[in-house]
């Protein structure tokens, strides 16, 4: 009867608003949606393009906006919205003398009063919210924005600083209103992209409250793909459904995730290019998605739990929160999927005739970090291989390579590592291969030279060994190994000289970043372009780095640590490719040369080294969603200039 009774009031509370709803308001409003929020950006970025314009777009990001409001600024606002009496009366014993506890396996908390918020999960909760911030809109006297619920974007078409400055002088608005109605923003989740075609686009440091603002070269909007399938754009939902994918963590943060219809929530948990950091992050968004409209949802809840890849995840994840789930528990369908996920983990021995055996990992599913051969502490080439287990958190003793090797490159082909060149005494060229599934070792073909010192790196399932030392000189030389041929080829040569280098590949090319050339410490960086097979220089780092790391994360190029010819470095640099410059961020916690760094989710990992005194075991972490780092301790032996590497692919055993 309450919610009967609720959607009376809610339907009443609607047609008694209508006419005073925000216009720029697309988040559960009749008639509007994600695909007409990101029609009318559209509408303007198209039109500033094929002016030979730019378009300036804010993203911004409220801190828990819906548990934020406060019971009486918003009793306030309804009054002015034409509510008093018995009514405003009804809507204040609504809000005030709820109570809320958290169940944590099976254990409860203690009742405590909700002192602020709109009800999640209500009938009533999201129209209250738009009521309380429908006057925002009014706060912009320059720019145009767009609302869907509390996802705010503002814009403008940029053709002088002027017109930034004035975009920024809105952005001070937004600060005003939040200050004054009690709503946080997240400055570290605000970005802002420019839409441009120009070659020399107007750029402006936008900030929050002192706060510069990240400029983004892509973002997540949920209502270009609904849009492009209505009108049949074949190319661009394709398209869309590969950002998706690609930043799906992301995207199930926000709200517009939680209005897609279950086929195509069906159709993207079944992909196998999900990038997840673990399955758990797809229970969970299929739990939250689910909870929006409990009663109308449920149902599909089976139809979504068999997507998840439950050989990986954990059996606690499973006994302490799948089993603890009340949707699940009273769910005959959902409790056999749980029992049969369980007993798949209760007996190994089983598990080859078991229906999940086959069940393939998603292509970015974390598994383990791995730290392949390297120096130790007496000066010894070493062939031993430790697993550092990102769930477990324990380390443990792979099989050995067939050959010890310090000054060996890592890379992943085809969900295998490659341990390439080194040194054991001699110079070496030859080539390992280690089979996660399998867990062994087997050789592969050659390089065509010797290599220590050198980097590598894999492009469209092509492996790059760029630089090294040959035991006589420094080399310059590039060589490509494709798997389909089985052959290794030379490619064009770097502009310069170089071991001890960082090199990593994005999606169009490889970028070789500082070593050393035998004589100094570089600071040069080169890019190299497959398609036309040559080297480029781009903008230099503003420290000198023999033996440094590089890795990439959110399209951004990270050069960490390293030796300058005279001190070991903390420091970090990200490079900005579409701006070509560099920058300083956050530096690591210890100095460290000769280190390795992999990236994961929303983080890069930075494993062993030496500090200039003595060979590392400790590893830390940046977090790029907040600018921190973070030690993790250590996760293996102390040794240096050992290939690292990530494997994704990893059963739980």
């Amino acid at each position: 009867m309450s919610k009967i009774f609720e959607r009376i009031v809610h339907d009443g509370l609607s047609s008694h608003v209508a006419n005073a709803l925000s216009p720029r308001q697309h988040g559960f409003v009749s008639g509007r949606s994600c695909q007409t929020n990101l029609a009318l950006l559209l509408a303007t970025s198209y039109d500033a393009i094929n002016s030979k314009k730019q378009c300036d777009v804010i993203y911004t990001d409220f801190s828990k906006a819906f548990d934020s409001v406060s019971h009486d600024l918003l009793i306030f606002k309804l009054s002015k919205f034409g509510l008093s009496g018995s009514l405003l009366s009804w809507f204040k014993s609504y809000l005030t003398n709820r109570q809320q506890r958290v169940v944590i396996g099976g254990e409860t908390s203690d009742w405590l009063p909700v002192l602020s918020g709109v009800p999640q999960g209500s009938i009533l909760g999201p129209l209250l919210f738009n009521l309380f911030i429908n006057d925002l809109p009014l706060k912009f006297n320059h720019s145009e924005s767009l609302l869907f619920a509390d996802d705010l974007k503002l814009f403008k078409v940029i053709t002088t600083p002027q017109d930034a400055f004035s975009l920024q002088e809105d952005l001070n608005g937004l600060v005003e209103w939040t200050e004054k109605w009690g709503i946080k923003l997240n400055a570290n989740k605000c970005k802002y992209l420019s839409i441009t075609l120009k070659k020399r686009p107007v750029l402006f440091n936008y900030n929050l409250s002192g706060h510069d603002l990240e400029m983004v070269y892509v973002w997540k909007d949920l209502g270009i793909r609904s849009l492009a399938d209505a009108h049949t754009c074949v190319d661009l939902v394709e398209a869309s459904d590969r950002f998706l994918e690609k930043h799906f963590e992301e995207v199930a943060k926000g709200d517009e995730f939680l209005q897609l219809p279950v086929d195509q929530l069906v159709d993207i948990l079944t992909s196998e290019d999900l990038n997840v950091s673990s399955e758990e992050e797809v229970y969970n968004a299929i739990i939250r998605w689910v909870y929006v409209d409990k009663k109308n949802r449920m149902s599909c809840l089976p139809r979504l739990l068999k997507e998840i890849r439950f050989t990986f995840l954990s059996p606690h994840f499973l006994v302490d929160i799948l089993e603890m789930e009340e949707l699940i528990r009273y769910d005959w369908k959902c409790r056999d999927i749980l029992d049969e996920a369980k007993n798949f983990h209760m007996f190994p021995d089983r598990r080859k005739h078991h229906r999940l055996a086959n069940m393939k990992p998603r292509t970015s599913t974390v598994g383990c970090i791995f730290s392949v051969g390297g120096m130790d502490s007496t000066g010894h080439s070493l062939n031993s291989v430790e697993c550092y287990n990102l769930r477990s958190h324990r380390v443990s003793i792979e099989a050995s390579m067939m050959s010890s090797r310090s000054g060996v490159a890592i890379t992943n082909l085809d969900n295998r590592l490659l341990a390439i060149g080194g040194y054991d005494g001699r110079y070496l060229s030859s080539v390992e291969a280690f089979n996660p599934g399998q867990r062994n070792w087997c050789p592969m073909t050659s390089m065509n030279q010797v290599r220590r010192y050198h980097s590598a790196c894999t492009l469209d399932r092509q492996v790059y060994v760029v630089g090294g030392y040959n035991g006589r000189s420094v080399l310059d030389t590039v060589e490509c190994y494709d798997p389909r041929t089985n052959r290794w080829r030379r490619l064009s040569s770097m502009g310069h000289r170089r071991r001890h280098l960082g090199l990593v590949s994005t999606e169009d090319y490889i970028c070789a970043i500082g070593g050393s050339d035998g004589s100094a410490y570089l600071d040069v960086v080169e890019v190299y372009e497959p398609r036309i097979d040559k080297w480029r220089v781009v903008c230099s780092l503003q420290s000198r780095r023999g033996g440094v790391a590089a890795g990439v994360l959110g399209g951004k190029i990270y050069a960490l640590g390293g030796y300058n010819g005279q001190a070991n470095l903390a420091t970090v640099e990200r490079y900005y490719p579409v701006e070509d410059r560099w920058v300083y961020v956050a530096p690591m916690n210890q100095c460290r040369s000769g280190h390795g760094v992999v990236p994961m989710g929303e983080s890069l990992y930075v494993v062993g080294g030496h500090d200039g005194t003595q060979y590392l075991s400790t590893a830390e972490k940046f977090d790029q969603t907040v600018g921190e780092w973070h030690s993790i301790g250590s996760i293996g032996m102390p040794r240096a200039v050992a290939g690292v590497s990530i494997c994704k692919n990893m059963q739980f055993t």
